[in-house]
């Protein structure tokens, strides 16, 4: 129920090695304190670049969606202040999203659009009327720069889901292996 307490806990499930680094993999789960429901949860990857581990190399992991049909292709526009409105709104704050000087002393061409703000982006465009998502997965993958468009490329998968990946305007998937799920609601 809206306003229900809640608790929030995170494990460890797997540390590996990977070329770019050592790569943590945690889970998240956010549960109403009186009924013990889960509300939600995530699993989450953060890569410590140049880090190194004796744990064993990454399996290859999921394998990608089985797509369904023909692509089609929604031409997503990124207007250039946007990471500056992400950030705040999010309150995400990294500075390579926002000052050109960071992003460059980081190695980066210019400042990329966060990789949350690309899941959004695909969230928004594949959404349905009378749904709502049930799980959002994919990889990210390359760089998206604002001020260029992106494209959000999706087939259907399984029943109520959607597979996609985001394309950057080089063409390159800034998120790969994408899948979107959706249940219906009762309204």
């Amino acid at each position: 129920p809206l306003g229900a307490p809640l608790i929030v806990s995170g494990e460890v499930i797997a540390m590996n090695s990977t070329r770019a680094g050592a790569r943590l993999t945690s889970l998240i789960r956010v549960s109403e304190r009186i009924s013990g429901e889960v509300v939600t949860e995530s699993r989450v990857d953060t890569i410590f670049r140049g880090v190194e581990t004796d744990a064993p190399p990454a399996s290859p992991g999921d394998r990608a969606p089985i797509r369904i049909g023909e692509a089609r292709e929604t031409v997503l526009p990124v207007p250039r202040g946007f990471p500056h409105v992400y950030t705040e709104c999010a309150s995400i704050w990294n500075p390579i999203h926002t000052e050109r000087r960071a992003a460059l002393a980081a190695g980066l061409p210019d400042i990329i659009v966060h990789g949350t703000a690309l899941w959004a982006f695909a969230f928004l465009s594949l959404d349905r009327p009378k749904t709502r998502l049930t799980r959002l997965a994919g990889r990210f993958s390359a760089m998206a720069i604002p001020g260029h468009s992106v494209c959000l490329r999706h087939w259907d998968a399984q029943p109520e889901g959607f597979a996609f990946e985001l394309l950057n305007a080089a063409g390159e998937r800034a998120v790969s292996s994408g899948l979107a799920f959706f249940e219906q609601e009762d309204f």
